[in-house]
């Protein structure tokens, strides 16, 4: 996307910002100071993707942090004219519009576009954005040939005039001293705030989703495909996340089955959890599925494994009426919500076991939640 190139750009500086051929090398907060009147803050671009998962929840994180701790005077948003809004595009539009973030955005590579196709090509991001084209604040630039730098800056500086500190502004500032942040990046997106670094970030478990809850309503996933599975010889084993996050990906109807499941345990978890001291339980639906006639099975020994730690249910609460038998029948179906002590993963790898089984499922479901969460967060931005 060439945002350090647009760094240089904009501070009049050639090697201000390290530029790369290959995207995502960014993996940091990078601060730049220009004369104590704007920092520039680099962050983490889009083409962090491409990196290991673990580095991609901790840049979440970081980025997250960031924009919770401090409240920007604008985004000045980095899309390449040339390309369509991907999904991760508008799932980044959905989190701004979410934080009531002013947005400046910043169309590049205006160069590689003819002039007469220009308007063409902004109207379509601005369509597939879901942005009023009479509402939205746009800037044409071009850190090659220079085209828009001035433009940005004047809009930029505006942004900053108008910005009013909030309580995290520096003793210096309040005197008068105009300390000013300009983030870059945050995948082609860049921001303003009115304190000199930034807070670091919290280590949460909850990485990924961390960048917007879903709303309800646009999931399209079927639950089988957000459900963990295990065979044993005489029956089958199915375990699913009750976690908001993830339910509200699915499809209506198998949201609000999930979502009143959830509800109608809230009592007896909330006296479970008090009397063992449990403050963010992690709860899953588990199902089994009777294979052979008088297939018999153990509630507690479902397990969890995550980064490492060993995890037994606290708490079973049934919702079929024959659970306490522990027998199944051919075709029949035993269900129960498990709670389970907080410190479980759940954006991250975990690892399922009854007996002498264990199922890795999870790590190959995160791909599909996190390509979902986008589609979502976009479908409720275009549908507000």
């Amino acid at each position: 996307m060439g945002k350090s190139s647009l760094l240089n750009a904009l501070a009049g500086r050639r090697n201000l910002a390290r530029t790369s051929r290959t995207p995502g090398k960014t993996q940091a907060l990078n601060v730049f100071n220009l004369d104590d009147r704007a920092y520039f803050v680099d962050l983490p671009g889009y083409g962090y993707a491409r990196a290991p998962r673990t580095v991609r929840q901790a840049l979440s994180r970081l980025i997250c942090a960031y924009f919770d701790a401090r409240r920007p005077a604008g985004v000045a948003w980095l899309l390449d004219l040339r390309r369509d809004p991907s999904p991760e595009d508008l799932a980044m539009g959905a989190l701004l519009a979410q934080r009531s973030l002013p947005v400046l955005l910043t169309l590049t590579k205006a160069d590689k576009i003819p002039r007469g196709r220009r308007r063409q090509r902004t109207e379509a991001i601005l369509q597939a954005l879901g942005m009023s084209p009479a509402a939205a604040h746009v800037v044409l630039t071009s850190a090659r040939t220079g085209e828009g730098i001035p433009t940005l800056r004047a809009a930029l500086q505006r942004l900053l005039d108008q910005h009013t500190p909030g309580p995290e502004t520096s003793a210096a500032a309040r005197r008068g001293r105009r300390l000013s942040t300009l983030l870059i990046g945050l995948a082609t997106t860049a921001a303003l705030a009115t304190s000199p670094a930034p807070a670091p970030a919290q280590d949460t478990t909850q990485a990924a989703a961390n960048l917007a809850l879903p709303p309800p309503g646009y999931g399209t996933l079927r639950q089988e495909q957000v459900a963990i599975r295990l065979r044993t010889g005489t029956f089958l084993l199915r375990v699913l996340p009750l976690d908001e996050r993830v339910i509200r990906l699915l499809a209506p109807d198998s949201y609000a089955a999930l979502h009143r499941a959830a509800e109608s345990a809230a009592g007896e978890v909330a006296q479970a959890t008090a009397r063992l001291g449990i403050q963010a339980p992690t709860l899953f639906l588990v199902t089994f599925f009777g294979l052979q006639d008088r297939a018999r099975f153990v509630p507690d020994d479902v397990t969890i494994t995550s980064r490492n730690r060993f995890f037994r249910p606290v708490a079973i609460l049934p919702i079929t009426p024959r659970w306490s038998e522990q027998i199944l029948s051919q075709r029949e179906t035993a269900s129960a919500v498990y709670v389970y002590e907080e410190g479980i993963a759940l954006f991250e790898p975990i690892a399922v076991s009854y007996g002498g089984t264990t199922s890795t499922d999870w790590e190959g479901i995160l791909p599909t939640l996190d390509r979902e969460r986008a589609a979502v967060l976009a479908r409720a931005a275009r549908n507000p």
